[in-house]
């Protein structure tokens, strides 16, 4: 496999599951001596700080005006600030992810006939059958056209953009995320002082307490309105149990003044962002995600590597992770009673919580873990880009 230049596009508006794979893809090319160059928004974020700290010899070209507004004025700008860079580095391979860059990038990539053109897709970007997806679709229609390759992190978005007809079904591949599961899975075992401190010391919680949290940013598609109403049923029912917003976003106002009124403000608790995900995953029994749409949701597979199961939204590709009953619990969306009645088994059955964690982290090192997928990904990268 020959040696390529590889150019990366990624906006970093929150830490999320897609910088966390940004970094780690730029990590594993540099590693194998490919030249790797950034383009993005995340100087001074947790994406550049993390490329800064790590020292890998990735260059960096960084623009404030690539982000998740679409302004057409500025939507032109950043264009022909990629073509600019295109044109200077001339790379072999170009990959974008998020809506906007994918199309400006694709655009761009095509204009300055860049040999391997290809978009990630980590989620649909709006909900199933909107008019915004409808618009996402024309668009990944129109860069089809233009020569650009799709990868989806789930084969659930694969089915779709076919059955959507936005290209030829070899044109679309599945390679789903994947964490670095020794990461998360290192804390595992009999849960220490150190690695529930965060929950039981600094919330002072009671000892029994039965935490639950959900992780993602704090924004309408992750529904964390539903998680507030699915903790304000269990907190009725049960005095020991306490829930965890851990993530930040513009939604935080709004969540704040549910959790106010649902009277329950001292038992459903704003962590916020939290840096040491391993042991926040470590100092909770159960992780919830009630999404809309969602391709390969990194925090689930962090939880399961921590051995913590998880309940979630059976929608997009997360029943490709879970499997109801084995290493957490698949319910239907929005239903908030079913969700209810599952965490109750395991609130009353610590044996069962026990061994779905358990099966959650023999799952995830199966088939998630980092260091095959991004070796697969390179692989394709490197060789489709050239065919």
């Amino acid at each position: 496999m020959t040696c390529k230049k590889v150019i990366l596009l990624a906006h970093e508006h929150l830490y999320g599951g897609g910088t966390k794979q940004a970094f780690l893809l730029a990590e594993a090319l540099v590693t194998m001596g490919v030249q790797t160059i950034l383009i993005s928004n995340a100087e001074k974020t947790w994406l550049g700080q993390a490329i800064q700290e790590s020292g890998l010899p990735i260059k960096t070209y960084y623009s404030h005006q690539i982000d998740r507004a679409i302004r057409p004025w500025q939507e032109l700008q950043v264009l022909f600030y990629i073509i600019k860079v295109f044109l200077k580095e001339k790379p072999d391979v170009v990959l974008a992810s998020g809506v906007k860059l994918i199309g400006l990038s694709g655009i761009a990539a095509w204009l300055c006939n860049v040999p391997g053109r290809f978009a990630i897709i980590r989620g649909e970007g709006a909900p199933p059958g909107s008019p915004t997806l409808k618009i996402i679709y024309c668009m990944h229609r129109l860069l089809a056209l233009l020569g650009t390759r799709y990868i989806t992190v789930s084969e659930y978005i694969r089915q779709q953009m076919i059955m959507h007809g936005i290209c030829q079904p070899d044109r679309i591949h599945t390679i789903h995320d994947g964490i670095p599961v020794a990461a998360f899975s290192a804390l595992s075992g009999t849960v220490n002082a150190d690695s529930t401190g965060s929950f039981t010391e600094v919330w002072q919680l009671p000892e029994n307490a039965f935490k639950i949290g959900m992780v993602g940013r704090f924004v309408a598609g992750k529904r964390y309105d539903y998680f507030i109403q699915f903790m304000t049923a269990l907190c009725r029912e049960f005095p020991h149990v306490y829930g965890f917003l851990i993530g930040e976003g513009a939604d935080r106002p709004q969540l704040e003044s549910l959790i106010q009124a649902s009277g329950f403000a001292d038992r459903i608790l704003v962590a916020g962002y939290c840096a040491e995900m391993t042991k926040v995953y470590r100092g909770l029994d159960f992780t919830v995600l009630f999404t809309d749409y969602e391709g390969c949701p990194n925090s689930v597979l962090e939880s399961m590597a921590a051995s913590v199961p998880v309940l979630a939204s059976n929608v997009c590709g997360i029943g490709e992770i879970l499997s109801s009953g084995q290493n957490g619990f698949l319910v239907t969306h929005g239903n908030i009673e079913e969700a209810v009645d599952l965490i109750r088994k395991a609130i009353d059955n610590p044996e069962l919580c026990k061994s779905m964690g358990e099966n959650a982290l023999h799952s995830v090192s199966a088939r998630f873990d980092s260091s095959r997928k991004l070796q697969e990904l390179v692989s394709y990268l490197l060789t489709m880009g050239t065919s």
